[in-house]
């Protein structure tokens, strides 16, 4: 797989943010499965101006993954539409 440069099109760059929920006394809660998931937006393209580099977004799972690799890390280009909501923090 090849770094991203660029993305084109109304597509973003996001990396998944891990689904699990740690409480002040230390239990662990998992995503139950049912829940949008969530990650954070790494690049957008010049066509988008619905999300920022560093918003943390709910979005859906397209049917094709969109795999690839930036800064040696594992990232998905998604496209705009996939990006449902972004999340207050």
């Amino acid at each position: 797989m090849r770094s991203i440069g660029k993305i084109l099109g109304a597509r973003i760059l996001i990396k998944k943010l891990n689904n699990v929920v740690e409480t002040k006394s230390g239990l662990t809660i998992k995503d139950d499965g049912e829940s949008l998931p969530k990650a954070e937006v790494v690049m957008v393209s010049e066509d988008i101006t619905q999300v920022n580099v560093g918003d943390k977004i709910h979005y859906l799972e397209a049917r094709e993954s969109g795999k690839c690799l930036h800064n040696s890390t594992e990232h998905f280009v998604i496209s705009i539409s996939n990006a449902v909501a972004i999340i207050d923090e």
